[in-house]
């Protein structure tokens, strides 16, 4: 057999955190981590209860911060996550694993060209040293320093790592046998503890075998324990279309949806992890996501998605109407949000939130989202719109540079990040012919936007029962849905919709097996003209 060695892009895809909280340099980070190790001792397992107590005392995160990172490292490591959103005070987790996941948080910084891929492996190769620095027990730690030397002293020039600390890699590094199966640790792959289990191998060793070997095929001869992988499907610079993928495609694995333009995208099945990035002026339905969902530099987007966790940031003028099982995190520099809960549905949501242990009777955390707000962002309130792209992205250096952070919950009235306004809440109606059990969606709406609801088909009523009653004659009428239809394109137009309502036109067109039928055809009608009468009632 061959195995090519890799690594897990959703330790960096949903892992490293935007921006990152802590914010330090190399120098300060093995400083810190040095001061964690000899306050927690010989224990290679750190506790919830504790690691919230170094945190606050070394690393200087309150208890927000602290438990957005070991949430998100339960996340990204795929032994220990668990299916509740809640982090129990006796979880505990590798000290190793987690003090390189900390560390992997300065990939932020870089910047290079190339594919994601590329830049994740750039970071690796020139940080590999310190890497395996970190996964040492803590009995064997050689970091010493103080913050003001200019390069950290390591005691011992001679540093080793046994099997057992090499393996708190596997959380990192993959070896895939081929696009469906990997082996359950890659450091079976490895030469130096095949005669001899307890060696100590030298860590420049370590460091040479595992560059040279990263994305390379190794010939194997002996029998492998072998997992099934999860599949990876990436959408890549598309624009102006629309975009259907089912269950066949996704087949629950991970999706990257990254730099589209007017894309209409339906993902219809269940996700691992799902990552937008860098979309503009997109409408995406994003099925179920088990894992996390993450949203970064997006500007003029619609979602909607149920997830187990959202993670939000340096996004501008979007929508989000979500089910959330945990408090979405926004982070970075937003501008112009709005949440809502989630106003759609799709034929087999249900059968997918029950594969993935998600029930749409508990509670909705859609309004208790969480803001990590860079200081000097809070202190001088909204970013203006009209200034210019050079003092932009002067603006946001600063921000990323800022050392301090504020940590609020989302308002009403918050100059930033708002609630959507129950008048411009509508149900979204699905418009494809599918089989499934869900007919409408599924969750609770909680008030006003449920009252908003009632009131607008009540005004879709009163309105039909007026024109009913009017006695208008053949050309009064025509001229009447004229003056109707004129304004729901103006209204189509200001509202960004018309780009939607195009992708799905064009779409149906090329694939006419997906039309959908009389039934559901006039029921999308109403629910048009409910959005559209409901609209018009509340302008007049």
């Amino acid at each position: 057999h061959a195995c090519t060695l890799g690594l897990r892009s959703e330790v960096f895809r949903a892992g490293v955190l935007s921006p990152d909280l802590l914010n330090l340099n190399k120098q300060k980070f093995f400083y810190l981590s040095s001061k964690l190790v000899r306050s927690h001792g010989k224990l290679s397992y750190l506790k919830y209860a504790s690691w919230l107590k170094y945190a606050k005392k070394i690393f200087g995160l309150n208890e927000h911060a602290a438990r957005l990172y070991f949430q998100t490292f339960l996340m990204v490591h795929r032994t220990t996550f668990r299916n509740s959103s809640a982090v129990k005070p006796m979880l505990s987790v590798e000290l190793g694993e987690f003090l390189v996941f900390l560390y992997l948080q300065q990939y932020r910084w870089m910047k290079g060209k190339g594919s994601p891929q590329r830049q994740e492996l750039k970071f690796f190769i020139e940080n590999l040293e310190s890497i395996l620095m970190l996964v040492q027990d803590p009995s064997n730690h050689k970091l010493s320093g103080t913050t003001g030397e200019k390069k950290m002293q390591i005691e011992d020039a001679t540093l080793t790592l046994r099997r057992h600390e090499f393996t708190r890699l596997t959380f990192l590094v993959t070896a895939h046998q081929d696009q469906k199966m990997e082996l359950d640790t890659f450091v079976s792959l490895t030469p130096f503890w095949n005669s001899k289990p307890n060696a100590a191998v030298p860590v420049d060793t370590l460091c040479k075998w595992l560059s040279d070997a990263i994305l390379t095929k190794i010939s194997v001869s002996k029998k492998l324990n072998l997992i099934p992988v999860s599949p990876v499907k990436v959408i890549y610079n598309r624009k102006a279309e629309c975009l259907v993928l089912g269950k066949k495609v996704i087949r629950g694995g991970d999706v990257v949806i990254e730099s589209c333009d007017k894309v209409s995208l339906y993902l219809l099945g269940d996700t691992r992890f799902l990552l937008i990035e860098n979309c503009v002026g997109c409408t995406l339905q994003l099925g179920v996501c088990n894992k996390l969902l993450t949203i970064k530099n997006c500007r003029d987007v619609t979602i909607q998605a149920v997830s187990r966790r959202i993670h939000i940031s340096d996004v501008k003028n979007s929508s989000f109407y979500v089910f959330c099982e945990s408090r979405p995190i926004f982070m970075g520099v937003n501008d112009e949000i709005r949440i809502a809960p989630y106003n759609t549905y799709y034929p087999q949501l249900q059968e997918d939130m029950k594969r993935c242990s998600l029930d749409p009777m508990v509670p909705n955390m859609w309004n208790a989202a969480l803001v990590f707000e860079p200081a000097e962002s809070s202190n001088r309130g909204v970013v203006e719109s009209k200034k210019s792209e050079v003092e932009t992205s002067h603006k946001k250096r600063r921000l990323e540079e800022a050392t301090s952070y504020v940590i609020r919950e989302v308002g009403a009235k918050s100059p930033v990040i708002s609630y959507l306004r129950p008048d411009e809440y509508f149900h979204t109606p699905f418009p494809f012919d599918m089989k499934g059990e869900t007919a409408t969606n599924p969750f609770p709406i909680d008030d006003p936007y449920s009252g908003a609801n009632l009131q607008q088909r009540r005004r879709v009523l009163q309105l039909q029962e007026t024109i009913d009653k009017s006695g208008m004659d053949e050309s009064q009428r025509k001229r009447l849905h004229s003056f109707m239809h004129a304004k729901f394109e103006e209204w189509l137009l200001q509202s960004g919709k018309l780009q939607h309502l195009s992708n799905i036109r064009h779409f149906m067109a090329c694939n006419q097996h997906l039309e959908p039928s009389s039934g559901r055809k006039k029921q999308q009608a109403n629910a048009a003209s409910g959005s559209t009468s409901s609209q018009e009632s509340s302008k007049g």
